[in-house]
This record gives C-alpha cells, structure tokens and sequence, in this order.
C-alpha cells in the first residue's frame, strides 16, 4: 500500500492534519496557528498549553507553558526556531496540552499503525515526563508498559473505525499515528508517521543496502 504524493503534507505538519481532523469531527486537541505576539494574544487559550512549530519530532522545539514566567522564555524560543529552520510550510503553533500521567507518575502515549481499512499494531510508550516518546523507556517502567499495552489493545478494539478514520481522512492508506488519551480514555490524535519523511533534510538516514 503505497500513500499518494498528494498527501504529504499532513506527514509533515501537524495542523494541516488538525485542520481536517476538526472539519471531519475526528478527534484532536484544540489548536491556533499564529504568526505575531498579537495574533498569539487574540487567540490564547487557557493554560496549560504547548508552544512549537509544526513540523518538528520527538519533542523538538516543543514547550509546554503552565504559566506568564514560561510563556515569556518559551514563546521567544519558538520565535528563534522559526527563524533558523524554515522547512516547507513551516508555522508556529499553540496546541491543547492533555493530561495523559497514569499510575506510577508516569505518561504515555501510543503508536497505531493502520494499513487500508484496518489497524494491524499499536504499542504503548511510557516516560517520566509529559513528552511520552519510545527513547524514554528503561528498566523499571516494565510493570506499566505492560499495562499500558493491555490497555492500547482495549483502545484499539474500541476504537477501530474512529482510528481508521483519522488516516483516511487524509487520502493516506499506510501510517503509523501517534495518539494520547486523558483519563477517561477519551482519544487525541497527534500526527501521522509514515516509513519516509517528505520535505526536511536530514531528519532520518536512508537505509543501506
């Protein structure tokens, strides 16, 4: 299964995927592009909230601001991050923070991987932090990725239609998406992932043959 050109985008930046998401009531966490201070200030939302750019990963260039003391150094640190890496399309954005800590003071946060009309795997990944991404796992957090796996396959069953959608949705056929869910299991997509990147230089390496 092989994803169409004409999608790209929505690999690459994140509130492109939002902006369909809202309009075909798939769900997502609340969300404003801004391009100054002011637009910025006639839009916020309350806190707590994340300041980044649209197209970054693993976290990168990514604050989360919980008050006036953090909005003032991160927004200037989004400001230079914008400034010195320009990709394609490339946007400042405010998104919803969701509150996804469990049990054990840990966070999580899923990868589903969907192919045509069906979800073929999902895995759940735990962190000390808010910023639940696969590099933060260690030894001790065995006991909750066990559970949390349990759980994604609950989530998976329950939700497999609302999953499906979230790609299709997008003219993709095969990705993996990055999902969270509150404490009432309720879902947010994030982003979707595909096996290739389109549009910024040296985010992976090409494979060797």
């Amino acid at each position: 299964i092989i994803n169409p050109m004409t999608s790209y985008e929505y690999t690459n930046n994140k509130d492109d995927c939002f902006s369909v998401w809202e309009k075909e009531q798939v769900p997502c966490p609340k969300y404003f592009v801004y391009k100054s201070r002011d637009e910025f200030e006639a839009k916020r939302m309350d806190y707590p909230f994340l300041l980044r750019l649209n197209d970054g990963i693993t976290g990168e260039d990514t604050y989360l601001i919980e008050s006036d003391t953090e909005l003032e150094h991160s927004f200037n640190a989004v400001e230079a991050a914008f400034n010195a890496k320009q990709r394609i399309h490339t946007e400042r954005i405010c998104v919803q923070f969701i509150d996804t800590s469990i049990q054990g003071g840990y966070n999580t946060s899923f990868r589903i991987t969907v192919a045509g009309d069906n979800v073929v795997s999902g895995y759940a990944r735990i962190s000390d932090d808010w910023l639940a991404i696969t590099k933060q796992f260690t030894e001790e957090k065995k006991d909750a990725f066990v559970e949390q796996n349990k759980r994604i396959s609950s989530l998976i069953k329950n939700n497999h239609d609302k999953i499906v959608k979230c790609v299709h949705t997008l003219g993709l056929h095969h990705v993996g998406i990055d999902m969270i869910t509150d404490h009432d299991d309720n879902l947010y997509f994030l982003e979707v992932q595909p096996f290739y990147f389109c549009g910024n230089m040296n985010r992976t390496s090409p494979p060797k043959f």
